[in-house]
């Protein structure tokens, strides 16, 4: 019997030393239905981008070290917003994708890895902001300047089993294929003359 646990696993980010702490605030997260699976079977995986009150932008796609594993394409990436335990909202990244062991043993997935640019605001020194006389934040736009910094995103890897196919119950010429399938044979036209030509068809 397949193990049924979920087995999530979530990252920090790297940035420059001078800039405060935002781990909490930027986070990568890896997800797989369950770590123990058979050979060639097919199970989703979703990798999460968690941003809090953060500007980010060149975000690229995540990137998985897949030993032992052959790991899809990803889908367009979804974005939502959702709050965590403490009430603090935050705008999510989704990716998803699929993958299946290609042969029996234990491996691991991951460390998911993903690369983007933070932009922060930074305000001149010296003078006064217009917000605090006009109250609007276009001022504070227009006399701040922003700097770019490169972000490192990394999750923590899982660790897969891979068990090879039961023999009790294997069909008979049984080649390795998992799946539902259905193949549909087509030709048209039906009713020809000798050498009329006939279009085949398979799905």
């Amino acid at each position: 019997t397949v193990a049924r646990q979920r087995k999530t696993t979530q990252s920090r980010a790297s940035w420059p030393a001078e800039t405060e702490d935002i781990s909490g605030r930027l986070f990568l997260e890896m997800d797989v239905p369950r770590q123990t699976v058979y050979v060639n079977e097919i199970i989703p995986m979703t990798i999460k981008l968690y941003i809090n009150r953060l500007r980010l932008r060149d975000i690229e796609y995540p990137k998985v070290a897949h030993e032992g594993f052959s790991i899809g394409k990803f889908d367009q990436p979804r974005q939502y917003k959702k709050r965590d335990y403490n009430d603090n909202l935050f705008d999510v990244i989704e990716f998803n994708t699929t993958l299946f062991g290609t042969r029996p043993g234990e491996f691991v997935i991951g460390p998911a890895e993903q690369k983007a640019t933070r932009v922060t605001r930074i305000k001149r020194s010296g003078y006064r902001s217009m917000d605090d006389f006009f109250g609007d934040d276009f001022f504070d736009d227009f006399f701040d300047r922003y700097e770019s910094h490169p972000v490192e995103l990394r999750s923590k890897p899982v660790t897969m089993y891979v068990l090879p196919f039961p023999e009790e119950g294997k069909p008979d010429g049984f080649n390795g294929t998992i799946g539902d399938f259905n193949f549909d044979l087509k030709a048209e036209p039906r009713d020809v003359k000798v050498g009329d030509p006939i279009t085949l068809t398979m799905k």
